[in-house]
């Protein structure tokens, strides 16, 4: 996966940052915290839960998914969409605290 966008959208998030008055160094290194959870779980395919003891990839829960929807297994279906669901508001949540650091920089660069 291509992470570059992120790094270019970040440098050039904290020249804005650096250049104009307003934002202060607390600002930059959120965006620098919430650029880092979105690198680390912007990648579905690294994440990995813990359920009942076993540890299963984002690719073993799709089997297990895939599996229940032969099987017309329901109950193993929801299980298995539950922790996919999980690993995708992880996505999200990385997503929505750097939108809110984001809306925080605008705001503080338009005020000042």
């Amino acid at each position: 996966m291509d992470l570059t966008i992120y790094k270019d959208l970040l440098t050039e998030l904290r020249l804005a940052a650096g250049r104009f008055e307003g934002p202060s160094e607390a600002d930059s290194e959120a965006l620098e915290e919430d650029f880092s959870e979105i690198l680390e779980s912007i990648d579905i395919n690294k994440w990995s839960t813990n359920t009942d003891g076993t540890v299963k990839s984002i690719d073993a829960l799709l089997r297990e998914l895939a599996e229940a929807n032969r099987n017309l297994d329901k109950q193993k279906c929801i299980e298995s969409l539950s922790m996919i669901r999980v690993a995708l508001s992880d996505i999200e949540s990385s997503f929505s605290n750097t939108l809110d650091s984001m809306e925080k920089l605008v705001l503080s660069i338009r005020d000042a």
